[in-house]
């Protein structure tokens, strides 16, 4: 078999999911069984948002197929920006729960997940237990065996015979019509003669057919493992650190660079630990008895030395992007600091010869400016000198009057 890629092994796990989904649960696992396929990881909020149901309706259907085995939950302690209202609450002396401080406090946010290891494992299990069942079923059919009258069509037990031995005939007879018994084996004419026990398990054999094929299709292959630990890390913000992020991005408008490089580096950490993480076992690398490397370890490496050479190609071009941002700059700051040398060798110049005439304009008319006492304003529609105006005639201004009463302070000033 050709060697699969990481794709084509996820798309045939999600395959594997929707085919137990559509053939033993109904329609409400089979829909959160395809949301979680399509978004592995999800929140029991999110996906009751997504449903248009309450979180406890989620929670009941998820909860089966977890005592199935085949979803996984996981309990996160994550914090949630506090409201004004439960701010004045704490504030006023309330206790609320979860509250830490004045503006967060802690909630448990339930994710579920699908883990496709456990999930054909527990899938193959199953199966063998109900093909083990019906085995057993066929050998207790076939092993009870009794006695039948071809005239009467009677059945007796075996242990009922004994008291109907007839020795006449050297033999069981039938109570009711005398005639002899013969041996029964009720699987030759149950259903109209047909083989129950064999009938049945045909038609599981027909029924899991497809799962079967599906777990053939990724027999031996790296299935995708999830470490939820992990994928919390690089995925999910509390909520009162995305808040303040964003308030500190308001604040300062540059960040919004740095952020862009943050996200570079969360990137670049995401995918090296997604890596790590698919990275083959010991085991399975290098022989257990040579200490030599396999086939598989030996493609691991060679893909572990192309990511390596792409990740050195791509650290310089960034290093000669920056190196050729730096140049760019500094030659913008020198010739903004020769435009700045310029512009002062002009002002001392103009500087070292002043005149007299702009001595004398420079110089303010203390005599044409208007002596307070000669102003008047108007006071409720009277006239009041400038300087007895007091804070009851401010009180008795109109509108208007004030702000003819503050153009004059201003002129006077």
């Amino acid at each position: 078999m050709a060697e699969l890629t990481k794709d084509e092994i996820a798309r045939r796990c999600q395959d594997l999911v929707i085919k137990v989904a559509y053939s033993f649960y109904d329609s409400p696992y089979i829909i959160l069984l395809r949301m979680l396929t399509h978004n592995n990881v999800m929140t029991e909020k999110k996906l009751s948002e997504m449903l248009g149901v309450g979180p406890h309706d989620v929670r009941k259907y998820l909860g089966m197929l977890h005592v199935h085995r085949l979803v996984r939950r996981h309990v996160n302690k994550e914090k949630v920006a506090l409201t004004s209202f439960q701010q004045r609450q704490i504030a006023s002396g309330a206790q609320l729960p979860g509250a830490r401080d004045g503006n967060s406090r802690s909630r448990d946010v339930i994710y579920w997940y699908l883990d496709y290891r456990e999930f054909a494992d527990v899938v193959k299990y199953r199966i063998a237990m109900m093909r083990k069942a019906i085995d057993e079923k066929i050998k207790n059919e076939v092993g009870k065996r009794g006695y039948l009258c071809p005239n009467c069509l009677r059945t007796y037990e075996t242990l009922e015979v004994s008291r109907l031995f007839e020795p006449s005939i050297n033999g069981f007879a039938c109570e009711v019509c005398s005639t002899e018994l013969v041996e029964d084996d009720p699987a030759l004419h149950d259903d109209g003669g047909q083989n129950v026990g064999q009938d049945r398990m045909q038609r599981f054999n027909v029924a899991t057919a497809p799962i079967r094929d599906a777990l053939k299709g990724i027999e031996g292959a790296s299935l995708p493992a999830l470490n939820i630990h992990s994928w919390i890390a690089l995925n999910v913000k509390d909520a009162a650190a995305t808040d303040a992020a964003a308030a500190a991005a308001d604040a300062h408008k540059i960040s919004v660079v740095l952020d862009a490089e943050d996200d570079t580096e969360a990137r670049e950490k995401e995918a090296a630990a997604q890596r790590v993480q698919n990275a083959l076992p010991t085991w399975i690398a290098k022989s257990t008895v040579t200490n030599e490397a396999t086939t598989l370890g030996m493609k691991q490496d060679a893909a572990d030395a192309k990511v390596a050479a792409d990740e050195a190609h791509r650290l310089a071009a960034k290093k000669a992007e920056q190196t050729k941002e730096n140049n760019a700059l500094e030659e913008h700051y020198k010739a903004q600091l020769a435009e700045m040398d310029e512009d002062e060798e002009e002002e001392e110049d103009d500087d070292d010869a002043p005149t007299a005439e702009a001595s004398a304009e420079a110089t303010p008319n203390t005599t044409a400016t208007t002596p307070a006492a000669d102003v008047t304003v108007m006071v409720g529609g009277e006239p009041v000198p400038l300087g007895e105006v007091t804070e009851d005639h401010e009180a008795q201004m109109s509108t208007e009057e004030y702000e003819a009463y503050y153009a004059a302070m201003e002129a006077n000033m």
